[in-house]
């Protein structure tokens, strides 16, 4: 299982699962997600196996995609595991400032000024 730590590797595990990039409907494509772990926290005990006693293990979602085989047809296979702190504030950031778009603040007032590329 892949442990996800930046939000790039995030953006392409997404790709390789071949998510939309508003995640609608995972279930669609065969991928579900559990939470495991004690703690919301992300400062960095998640989940390496030295660290994975229940007191200290951060909360994190484990990414699994269906995989029936012909013994077990409720096969899930683990891909990939992300903090849950983590992926809050990666939801939670502020958007960047759309191209060609600068913001200048005076005393006064706030002026938009759009420009052309």
């Amino acid at each position: 299982m892949r442990l996800i730590d930046t939000r790039d590797e995030f953006r392409e595990f997404a790709r390789e699962i071949r998510m939309r990039d508003d995640w609608h409907e995972p279930d669609e494509q065969g991928i579900t997600a559990t939470v495991e772990g004690r703690s919301f926290d992300n400062a960095g005990f998640w989940p390496a196996p030295e660290l994975r006693d229940e007191l200290h293990r951060e909360r994190h979602v484990i990414f699994s995609r269906h995989e029936p085989t012909p013994e077990n047809e409720n096969n899930w296979v683990r891909l990939a595991a992300v903090n849950l702190a983590t992926l809050c504030a990666w939801a939670s950031e502020p958007d960047p400032e759309p191209s060609g778009m600068i913001i200048e603040e005076t005393e006064e007032v706030v002026t938009l000024k759009v420009t052309r590329r």
